[in-house]
């Protein structure tokens, strides 16, 4: 069934109504999952998922909104990327780790390099519509790179490089509250021998924060894991945040859900049980912070969008 997100704006008094389909939440709204109309009895703003056999109902309750419309609403391009130019296929199947082959529309079979070296559990089933980006560069020997796959329940991003630009991007324009002070960034930043993080951030004092940026894709029942395969690298990077955030330092583990039906985010410790552990003992004992968002994401751009809450 069709889902929809409505959005009330406005007073008591002039309450506007618009209907935007699941995937188009408006930002700076809150969300609330669920099909309670009576939510919105005590909000001036908010935003809702409902199903199509609620919509009459809520005519009812606001029959005096201004105006309804179904018109997805755009996001400013400097809140997040534009995808390049995308294009549609099915997919055969994932192979190797870093290969797809891939069914274009008129029929001709490419092979895409897959930028993801997870197990891809919830997001390589094969004859799933997929969109590549393709790339005329004399120096690749794969020309197609696959970017994004649709699942059920949501457009999922499987190029791991997309977090760590958009992370980057989204605190330059001041969209992640929690490192918004902060003037100057750097990307990949070699902290001791053999050990880099993704991201220094350092505010008008000199103090400094370090940011790791991890992708996630495994959602299972509206709750995201991560890893999705064992990451000795992952472990190591957690362990370099832990022994900076002992020198004095800001740190903060970053999770980037790369799709749109995610609830809440634990470590997935059915894959990795050393993993779950350190992530714990960083957090709870060592003192990184972690933070969890998730994004949204159509066939134009993606952008950051909540924070998500976080079990561990």
């Amino acid at each position: 069934m069709r889902l929809f997100a409505l959005a009330v704006v406005g007073r008591s008094t002039s309450r506007r109504l618009t209907v935007y389909p699941s995937g188009y939440l408006p930002s700076g709204h809150i969300y609330y999952p669920g099909t309670y109309v009576k939510e919105f009895d005590h909000l001036r703003e908010g935003v809702l998922l409902f199903k199509d056999r609620l919509v009459e109902s809520i005519k009812s309750v606001y029959g005096n909104a201004d105006h309804m419309e179904t018109k997805p609403q755009k996001w400013k391009e400097d809140r997040g990327l534009t995808w390049p130019e995308l294009i549609p296929g099915r997919l055969i199947k994932r192979y190797k780790r870093f290969l797809a082959d891939v069914e274009l529309e008129d029929g001709v079979v490419v092979t895409a390099h897959c930028p993801n070296s997870g197990s891809m559990t919830a997001c390589s089933e094969p004859g799933r519509p997929v969109y590549l980006s393709w790339h005329d560069n004399p120096k690749r020997k794969l020309k197609y790179t696959w970017e994004i796959i649709q699942m059920p329940g949501s457009l999922v991003g499987v190029n791991t490089l997309i977090p760590n630009r958009l992370v980057k991007t989204s605190i330059e324009n001041g969209c992640v509250a929690e490192l918004a002070h902060y003037e100057k960034i750097r990307s990949e930043i070699q902290t001791s021998k053999g050990s880099r993080l993704d991201l220094l951030l350092t505010d008008s004092h000199g103090a400094k924060c370090f940011v790791e940026i991890k992708n996630c894709t495994l959602v299972d029942n509206g709750v995201a894991c991560f890893p999705d395969a064992v990451t000795k690298r992952g472990h190591k990077h957690l362990k370099e945040l832990e022994r900076l955030h002992a020198e004095g330092h800001r740190c903060v583990m970053f999770y980037c859900i790369q799709r749109m039906d995610a609830e809440s985010f634990r470590p997935a410790d059915e894959i990795d049980r050393a993993y779950g552990e350190t992530l714990r003992e960083a957090h709870i004992a060592g003192g990184v912070e972690i933070l969890v968002y998730d994004v949204w994401m159509d066939l134009k751009q993606i952008v950051l969008n909540r924070k998500i809450p976080f079990h561990l």
